[in-house]
């Protein structure tokens, strides 16, 4: 086994570091892309680490560390964890563990939260890093619920095609949107009304990163004579169509459009294998909503864990 090395990462390697992401890693997503983790760097203070077999990158974690000595992999992102490339086995990543906390050490951390990616990202297998965290005694700190299809594979309900059918009946528009402006304002007065709370992204967040990354973060909505009735922000890599954000309005409700807005989805992404519709959970997966979860399983969406772990250093 090569011996593998770690230093932390720095603003000069951030050319580096995305060519690993996309062109060698086994596990990357366009998420882990410094034109994407750093728009809120002020917020989340990077604290990331490279891992070297010899003069080439084997390996990178994304990180935060907080003033209370907690390291987070990564604290602004909904999951972290090792990034890997197809040389990385499975003692190797033991060595990648031992390395991040000897570091993780010198600078003062005392617990690590460690978000691991669901499997279902990954384009080929990527799990060792679940094992070493048993075998550290690594504690579940949240485990959510997400649903997700297979769209070539299964067949949604009888249910959701007579919504299908209706929304054409009645005129409904299932189209991509550049107008990422009032999705938000919809989605906002959604939060606002259900939880009194605001969108994770700013306006101007969503706006910024759909332009940086306009191949992989797309906008699709369903209008009724130019109406916005439902919206969807999607997040697509390699292997997942992932529904970042969703929300209709009282109209879009009464007309069923957010049902004919997910069926289209189906159809709409045939590059990737999975199609996400995302997370029923509050207080960190102890609470699901149920009325969420069931809408999209009759899409046929079933359960994949979105996990958390933490270990104490």
């Amino acid at each position: 086994m090569a011996e593998i090395t770690v230093r932390r990462y720095t603003a000069a390697d951030a050319k580096k570091w995305n060519d690993f992401i996309a062109k060698k890693s086994r596990n990357g997503n366009f998420l882990f892309d410094r034109n994407y983790m750093d728009y809120h760097a002020d917020r989340f203070p990077d604290c990331s680490f490279l891992f070297y077999k010899k003069n080439d990158i084997c390996a990178v974690i994304p990180g935060t560390l907080d003033a209370d000595g907690v390291f987070s992999s990564h604290a602004g992102l909904t999951f972290g964890g090792f990034v890997v490339g197809a040389s990385v086995k499975t003692m190797d990543v033991k060595c990648l563990f031992d390395l991040l906390d000897a570091e993780l050490q010198k600078l003062g951390a005392k617990k690590v939260i460690y978000k691991a990616l669901p499997w279902i990202y990954a384009e080929r297998p990527s799990q060792e890093d679940l094992y070493w965290l048993f075998r550290k005694n690594a504690r579940i700190r949240a485990r959510l619920i997400s649903s997700t299809i297979e769209p070539k594979v299964t067949q949604p309900s009888s249910k959701k095609k007579y919504y299908l059918n209706k929304g054409n009946r009645l005129g409904l528009l299932f189209a991509e949107s550049k107008d990422f402006s009032g999705f938000w304002d919809l989605l906002d007065s959604c939060l606002q009304e259900g939880h009194g709370a605001h969108p994770v992204h700013s306006k101007a967040e969503l706006e910024l990163l759909s332009s940086r990354f306009p191949k992989n973060i797309k906008l699709y909505t369903v209008t009724l004579n130019g109406e916005l009735l439902s919206g969807s922000v999607v997040y697509i890599s390699s292997q997942v169509a992932h529904a970042q954000y969703l929300a209709s309005s009282a109209k879009g409700r009464s007309l069923n459009a957010m049902d004919f807005l997910m069926m289209n989805e189906t159809n709409a992404f045939p590059e990737v294998r999975w199609l996400d519709w995302g997370t029923s959970n509050e207080e960190q997966g102890r609470v699901l909503n149920e009325g969420l979860v069931h809408q999209k399983e009759i899409c046929a969406a079933r359960g994949v864990a979105y996990d958390i772990y933490e270990y104490d250093l």
